[in-house]
């Protein structure tokens, strides 16, 4: 087991400039959140890589800056668009290559998503052989309002996929969908390769681990199978820590994913055909609080 700290926690700070932030924390784990196409071109892999050596940190594993769109760009209902950005998300596979990483992180699409359930995984499983292909393994993580939110939906994939399946749990996502993160560890222990956490109260969903409630003591003990922890308290734009409670009644949660201020471009095919609709196991049931 080890414990890290993500670049996301010092966003905006640019990424290079987070790295370095990471390391004067004296943490020697992280994720690197990427934050614009540029940042995966060589020269600047060169000099992330360098930061990473001279500081002596393991970058464990990369989030793309296009996790809020991967339901339109990735599993939607034109085939095209996802042969492009097939394409364009080997470029994060091999980043997390140069780097040492050996995870990328994937949100998947939104629900309810617009493919069919079976071209889901199909698709699922070509992005995860392709990883594969550059040594590095592909995650999906359990993102509230999105396909993989409750251990139902992750423990289909998983059954879809068979060993192939990782994925990635998140703490405060797992609040988010009124799940506890046992639900998860319970049944997909064998699956989970990666672990983002932080902490939450009566409060926030989302505070610095050990501020809140939940037992890290008894998670790291019982639960842990090996992974990287890494803390994740992700800032809003004017670098003020994210911790107010999500409304249930709006689908996007404020300040997950930082880069979603630029949603309103994106196209919504919620009203095309095919729409899997959610069963009532797969929806948030609420803000879970353990007593």
């Amino acid at each position: 087991m080890a414990l890290g700290i993500s670049t996301a926690c010092f966003y905006p700070a640019p990424t290079e400039e987070a790295l370095r932030m990471v390391a004067q924390t004296g943490a020697k784990v992280t994720e690197v959140f990427f934050n614009a196409p540029s940042e995966l071109e060589s020269g600047f892999l060169k000099e992330l890589s360098r930061i990473k050596d001279d500081n002596g940190i393991r970058i464990r594993s990369v989030h793309p800056f296009t996790s809020f769109a991967e339901g339109y760009i990735l599993f939607s209902q034109c085939e095209r668009r996802f042969r492009d950005y097939r394409e364009f998300y080997k470029r994060y596979y091999a980043a997390a290559a140069f780097l040492g990483a050996d995870v990328v992180v994937l949100h998947g699409a939104k629900l309810p998503f617009t493919c069919a359930a079976q071209m889901y995984t199909g698709r699922l499983e070509m992005l995860m052989d392709d990883a594969a292909e550059f040594g590095v393994r592909l995650a999906q993580e359990n993102v509230v309002n999105h396909n993989g939110q409750t251990p139902q939906l992750m423990s289909g994939l998983r059954d879809a996929l068979g060993d192939k399946f990782r994925m990635v749990l998140d703490i405060k996502q797992a609040v988010r969908a009124g799940c506890s993160p046992y639900d998860f560890t319970d049944i997909l222990a064998d699956n989970i390769c990666h672990v983002h956490i932080s902490d939450y109260n009566g409060v926030s969903d989302c505070v610095p681990p050990g501020e809140g409630r939940f037992d890290f003591k008894k998670f790291c003990e019982e639960k842990n199978n090996g992974n990287y922890l890494i803390n994740t308290v992700y800032k809003d734009e004017e670098g003020n820590p994210v911790t107010e409670l999500p409304d249930p009644s709006v689908t996007e949660v404020p300040g997950e994913e930082i880069i979603q201020e630029n949603t309103t471009d994106v196209p919504n095919e919620s009203t095309e055909a095919n729409t899997v609709e959610l069963k009532e196991s797969d929806k948030p049931q609420g803000l879970f609080i353990p007593q």
